[in-house]
């Protein structure tokens, strides 16, 4: 319940509610755990107090991975890109066996890079650097995240990176992402067919068949096997006379 409440102050914004909540934690002998030192950096970072995220990560005796990507993304928000990179070289440095970068810690560091082409220098991303970030999203499985970087987005966006997040998200298997990547993709160019073999290919990957009447049916190219072939060329000739 603890974790969850700092979790909601760090969102909303609710600093001196968060500070309350951790004077309750020590009031009552509660002896914080990783999940809780993890929240109170995250709730910090996110309201803005740095020094004080930094204070609780430093006062963590053995740090997660979870809690190095936390103080990662508290530098990153501000776009304090040197800071963020100089807890990665920490990570690095510790000599910790079970604490190795991931996608998530990646995720942060580019975060904090964002943030400082467009704040300090003015600069606003090019695709190029979108694609980079969205196709790491996608291979850490982050749907919210990769959402809300495409919305913020100010450029018109091709199939190439649409493809890149679909690539990303399908080595995590992340069916949200699939789903989402596959949708603009057909959007984009609705008449390439080959988005419509990629969409079956990745649902199939997935587990994710279509089953009509109760059977999964497989078609190949140029096969006169299936029993509904004739219902099926009959449908084609009536699309292609749509053009």
């Amino acid at each position: 319940m603890v974790v969850y409440t700092l979790s909601a102050c760090g969102h909303t914004g609710m600093l001196q509610l968060g500070k309350l909540i951790q004077g309750f934690v020590y009031r009552n002998g509660l002896d914080p755990d990783w999940f809780i030192w993890n929240a109170l950096v995250d709730m910090y970072g996110k309201c803005g107090s740095l020094k004080e995220a930094r204070r609780i990560f430093d006062g963590c005796l053995k740090r997660s991975l979870t809690s190095w990507n936390s103080m990662i993304n508290c530098f990153a928000l501000p776009g304090k890109s040197e800071k963020a990179r100089n807890v990665f070289v920490e990570i690095i440095q510790c000599g910790c066996y079970d604490v190795r970068p991931d996608g998530v810690t990646f995720m942060g560091l580019l975060n904090a890079y964002f943030e400082l082409m467009t704040t300090n220098y003015g600069n606003w991303p090019r695709i190029e650097h979108h694609r980079c970030l969205t196709n790491l999203l996608g291979r850490a499985g982050k749907f919210e995240e990769a959402s809300e970087i495409v919305n913020g987005m100010k450029i018109e966006l091709d199939g190439v990176f649409w493809g890149s997040l679909l690539i990303g998200s399908t080595i995590n298997g992340c069916s949200d992402l699939v789903e989402f990547a596959v949708k603009k993709l057909i959007e984009v160019n609705p008449n390439n067919g080959g988005y419509g073999i990629m969409s079956a290919k990745t649902y199939g990957q997935l587990g994710k068949w279509v089953e009509v009447d109760k059977k999964v049916h497989q078609i190949y190219f140029v096969d006169k096997t299936h029993p509904g072939t004739g219902e099926i060329f009959d449908i084609l000739d009536s699309l292609i006379g749509l053009d």
